[in-house]
């Protein structure tokens, strides 16, 4: 059938592309096949792994001497499974990745550690990986390598260590004054956990008189200070900086930003959007919480590049400042630097790399530059027609309940029991009633919520939209062709770079 078609052109091309590995080509002189077979003797003898020294020893007794030799049948044998070993840990060389495991695992699950937050005194070792049947002189081959797979950070070098991921789950009950404080978050498609555990470790210099937990920590620096959380279940990272001096709150936003920029770039596929939170001011969602007011933060360095001042925020229904969150990032100056300095590399690169790439991105660039512009008046036009919609909507609220309050004034009027027994003062009370009454339903009718969007507000707004986009000359298909464009060149080139 189709599918077994496939798979044979799909075999059949793998081993096409595994006979072009220049590898497989490569002369192997008998004496590293003897190095060879000697490790692997070993490995089927469960032995679990031998020291750097042991193996120098039987490449010597096979007469290979050089150290470049001895180095590249290494990379080899790690390459083709035979062995694993780690550069900068050349102590050791593994041959049963289980024996490594289940020594990470004799600490990360234990007990006493787990009770004490995650803290760990070298001395403890000997207790827990002994009766495992781990050697003294390998308990500190365990640990080295939690440290080079930022599993653990030294709290006091080479004596207490500190393992992030058995920090207790509950919030520290105080981590300081954040209300009305310039901040930042990741967004992230997918949230990984040992994002907190690399920055954890990497950051534990600056963090703030041991105020950490599972999902957030408190670090400080220059008398600024931050407060990070992760929510696995929210997938972000949110960040809150506090202090007096505007310089060292950036400076310390900076250095936090650059650890989670190298994070993120460790990972082949992680997207991830950057958001610059309002300091000040906040929105109120549906059930009442309030939130931040968050703002893309490539965005609104691309409206900044535009020469605006100012974005359109539409919960808000109204202009701010592009700086109320720029600056709470990075200083103006620091900006515009980093642009040219973006600007130059990308430049450089494309045009060292493919020519066609170069002109490619000075067209994105172009194209970019307009949209923001179309952008801006875009948002004039919506902003005039959510004003115009709001007093139609109103309008025709009024409308309708005094149409009908006028009804049932009428029916008052004539009917003969309600005019022998209600005075006209009760009859007039009782029109007003129902006249608010009625237009409160036609109020929460026509209030903005997400039927009314796909139905009567949206109607109104689209017809009230069309026509000013042609009152004030907007071509709409202008602009979504110049937003088809920007995603088409940018496709083209994701293709080219990859």
């Amino acid at each position: 059938n189709g599918y077994d078609n496939k798979w044979a052109e799909f075999k059949d091309a793998l081993l096409a592309e595994i006979g072009k590995l220049k590898e497989l080509h490569q002369p192997f002189p008998a004496d590293w096949f003897a190095i060879k077979d000697q490790l692997e003797g070993m490995k089927n003898k469960q032995i679990p792994h031998i020291t750097n020294n042991a193996y120098l020893t039987y490449c010597l007794q096979k007469k290979v001497e050089d150290e470049i030799s001895q180095n590249t049948i290494r990379e080899f044998l790690n390459d083709i499974g035979v062995i694993i070993y780690f550069k900068g840990l050349f102590d050791r060389m593994i041959f049963n990745p289980e024996w490594i495991t289940n020594g990470v695992y004799a600490l990360t699950d234990n007990p006493g550690i787990i009770k004490n937050k995650g803290e760990l005194e070298f001395t403890q070792l000997d207790k827990i990986l002994t009766p495992k049947g781990y050697k003294p002189e390998e308990h500190k081959f365990i640990l080295d390598l939690m440290r080079k797979f930022e599993l653990c950070v030294d709290i006091e070098k080479g004596k207490r260590f500190l393992i992030p991921d058995l920090l207790l789950d509950v919030e520290e009950p105080y981590t300081g004054e954040w209300h009305n404080t310039p901040g930042f978050q990741y967004h992230y498609e997918t949230y990984l956990k040992n994002i907190f555990t690399k920055f954890i470790v990497r950051m534990y210099p600056y963090i703030h008189k041991k105020t950490w937990w599972q999902n957030g920590v408190v670090l400080e620096h220059e008398e600024s200070k931050a407060l990070i959380k992760f929510s696995a279940y929210d997938k972000k990272v949110t960040i809150n900086i506090s202090g007096e001096n505007i310089k060292k709150r950036q400076n310390l936003l900076a250095i936090i930003r650059k650890e989670f920029k190298d994070i993120h770039g460790e990972f082949a596929v992680l997207p991830v959007n950057e958001f610059a939170v309002h300091p000040t001011i906040k929105i109120v969602d549906e059930s009442g919480r309030n939130l931040d007011l968050l703002k893309d933060y490539d965005e609104l360095l691309g409206i900044e590049e535009a020469g605006r001042t100012e974005v359109f925020v539409k919960e808000l229904k109204q202009y701010l400042p592009i700086n109320d969150w720029l600056d709470g990032v990075e200083d103006r100056n620091v900006r515009l630097r980093n642009r040219d300095n973006l600007e130059r590399e990308n430049k450089y690169q494309a045009v060292a790399v493919n020519p066609h790439l170069g002109q490619l991105q000075a067209e994105l660039v172009s194209r970019k530059k307009e949209k923001n512009e179309l952008d801006h008046k875009k948002e004039k036009i919506e902003e005039r027609a959510d004003v115009w919609a709001t007093v139609t909507r109103w309008l025709a609220g009024i409308l309708l309940s005094s149409g009908l309050g006028y009804l049932i004034y009428w029916y008052f009027k004539h009917s003969k029991e309600i005019e022998d027994n209600w005075t006209k003062y009760e009859m007039s009370l009782a029109f007003v009633g129902i006249v608010v009454s009625t237009l409160l339903i036609v109020f929460f009718l026509f209030k903005k919520t997400k039927i009314s969007e796909e139905t009567t507000i949206g109607f109104i707004e689209g017809k009230i939209k069309k026509i000013l986009y042609r009152t004030h000359k907007f071509d709409l298909e202008k602009y979504l062709g110049v937003c088809s464009n920007i995603e088409q060149k940018e496709a083209e080139i994701k293709k080219l770079d990859q």
